[in-house]
């Protein structure tokens, strides 16, 4: 089977005064009916990625997981992270998808890592797919090159509705876990930024902390202090770009203790000092 493949793209100069306001850049979108077994890999994507699956099979590997994804699944793909996605060779996917960027004080960003939405949790089964269909087809819709003000404004309009439903849709997670993992979830939300110890978050949920660091690992691909660890990361790398906080007062509010660690932690983890994240961010 052929591959089709339509697409717009809008010059940045042209969106500037519309993110100033709102917070989001948005950069081009697309529709894709892929060839069989067509592959994607980037080493760091350096912008946000949400694609709506509308036919067709597929995989998704992020942060080293691997997702099946089928007809009706929405995926989220945060900027600064290996991904890798594929269709399938016998049922090739067809996909609608949207590249875009954030300002570094965007509210957005907040919403972006949570306790359903976040870098661990990039997939998600659509609820309202014909309403997600609709927006990005009339995205697909405008031209920039005849764009007007006005009809920018409501390009701007549209990309911020298919945003915000797009986000929505994991509030109603349907992937399956152990209720134990999810409660340790919840658990984590409220007080990953604090010394937490396996044996306590086990006696929360209810189970020993021996059974809780199985099932969480064989759930979650990774172990606990090491996902608590991801979310410190993630949050420190939103009050990084988005507060004048100093690296050592970050490192403390985000649950590291001292400056020192935090900044030997984040640098393994990133391949950068958290410095010069900062620095990369607001350029």
């Amino acid at each position: 089977m052929g591959a089709e493949y339509i697409t717009n793209t809008v010059s940045r100069k042209n969106w500037e005064p519309y993110a100033r306001n709102h917070g989001a850049y948005y950069s081009c979108a697309g529709f894709y009916k892929c060839a069989a077994d067509h592959r994607i890999h980037r080493r760091h994507q350096d912008f946000y990625l949400m694609m709506l699956c509308v036919g067709g099979e597929g995989e998704l590997c992020c942060q080293g997981r691997r997702y099946a994804i089928r007809s009706g699944n929405l995926m989220f793909c945060h900027a600064g992270r290996e991904i890798s996605y594929r269709s399938s060779i016998k049922n090739p996917w067809s996909l609608y998808w949207v590249h875009f960027d954030l300002k570094k004080e965007s509210g957005i960003q907040e919403m972006l890592y949570g306790p359903h939405l976040s870098p661990e949790h990039p997939v998600t089964a659509c609820e309202n797919r014909a309403e997600l269909e609709e927006w990005y087809e009339k995205l697909l819709g405008f031209s920039d090159a005849l764009a007007d003000e006005v009809q920018t404004g409501l390009w701007q309009s549209y990309f911020l509705c298919l945003l915000y439903k797009g986000i929505g849709q994991f509030g109603h997670l349907k992937e399956k876990r152990n209720p134990h993992v999810e409660q340790t979830l919840e658990f984590l939300e409220q007080h990953f930024t604090e010394k937490t110890e396996l044996e306590t978050v086990g006696r929360a949920v209810g189970i020993s902390k021996y059974h809780l660091s199985r099932l969480f690992r064989q759930e979650m691909g990774i172990p606990l202090g090491h996902y608590i660890e991801q979310r410190r990361i993630e949050y420190a790398k939103v009050l990084l770009a988005s507060s004048s906080l100093s690296v050592g007062e970050i490192g403390e509010r985000v649950g590291f203790g001292s400056g020192m660690y935090f900044s030997n932690v984040f640098r393994k983890a990133e391949g950068i000092s958290p410095s010069a994240y900062r620095k990369r961010k607001n350029r």
